[in-house]
């Protein structure tokens, strides 16, 4: 299937960014005008949207790629898929991206993070409401299912669905809510939200207003992970060397629990599996 991988492991991040000569300045923050105006997540409509946003069609495996792009050309910052996968899929780009380098990445084009598993429909409703976009991992489809990133720029309670301009899919594609739900679990319902710090309040406020919780939620995947009932291994990875990604995987889980000592001996465990070294120290910064 072209531009898709093979299935994509829970946990497995394609990142990248925008094609070359859109938007402004590489590196510089414009909020747009139609994200100026925060919605409080109490007061939720019960339809918003953000978009459209820049619809980015994927090169081959980059499902990730193009949606980080679609979301920085929202904020204002201009990178190219090359750019972003010299940095972040740090096997040249033959296997899957985990999502231990996106917080880094997201700082050196001043961009703050929200990664986060085990999230719900309510805090996409909230971000999107106020203003944010939500990248969400899930399958391509019930029918089709492959490791998919895809941005959500609008929800319709009215309709009861999703709109995403899917890398993949193309623009305004539309994803029922009972779909969207049995797409997102099979993905350990993980996503990721990149923002300027002027929009931590309304980040902060969806959070709240969601329920999700980072420390439970990230307990919950590690439980998963533990018995094996999830696979935190980039898309390409050799049957051998999954146990080490588990490991760092667990050790990320640790660490967003504020468990240090728990996250450091994971992180031995995999790097003495053989882990890859710079995501290894994506994930000892997480511990810290």
């Amino acid at each position: 299937m072209a531009g898709i991988s093979q299935p994509i492991p829970r946990g497995t991040f394609l990142l990248g960014a925008l094609a070359a000569g859109i938007g402004p300045l590489a590196g510089a923050i414009t909020a747009p005008n139609r994200a100026s105006a925060a919605v409080r997540p109490a007061s939720i409509r019960s339809a918003a949207s953000l978009g459209p946003l820049i619809n980015i069609p994927q090169t081959w495996n980059n499902c990730g790629p193009a949606t980080i792009a679609e979301v920085l050309a929202y904020w204002g910052i201009a990178r190219t898929q090359d750019e972003v996968r010299a940095v972040l899929r740090v096997d040249g780009g033959v296997a899957g991206m985990t999502p231990y380098g996106a917080p880094s990445y997201a700082r050196s084009v001043g961009l703050r993070t929200l990664v986060g598993v085990g999230g719900n429909q309510t805090l996409i409703k909230a971000l999107v409401a106020a203003g944010i976009p939500v990248i969400v991992h899930q399958v391509v489809s019930l029918a089709d299912p492959v490791g998919h990133w895809r941005p959500i720029e609008g929800f319709d309670d009215r309709q009861g669905v999703f709109t995403a301009s899917d890398p993949y899919l193309g623009p305004n594609h539309l994803i029922s809510y009972g779909d969207f739900a049995s797409m997102w679990a099979q993905r350990g319902y993980a996503f990721l939200v990149l923002y300027p710090a002027s929009r931590q309040g309304v980040v902060s406020a969806a959070v709240a207003a969601s329920h999700w919780n980072q420390a439970t939620a990230f307990a919950a995947d590690l439980a998963l992970l533990r018995t094996n009932q999830l696979d935190a291994s980039p898309a390409g990875t050799p049957a051998s060397e999954s146990v080490g990604y588990r490991y760092l995987g667990m050790a990320w889980d640790a660490a967003h629990m504020g468990q240090a000592a728990t996250a450091r001996s994971y992180l031995r465990l995999a790097t003495n599996a053989g882990v890859n070294q710079t995501e290894a120290q994506w994930v000892g910064a997480a511990i810290g």
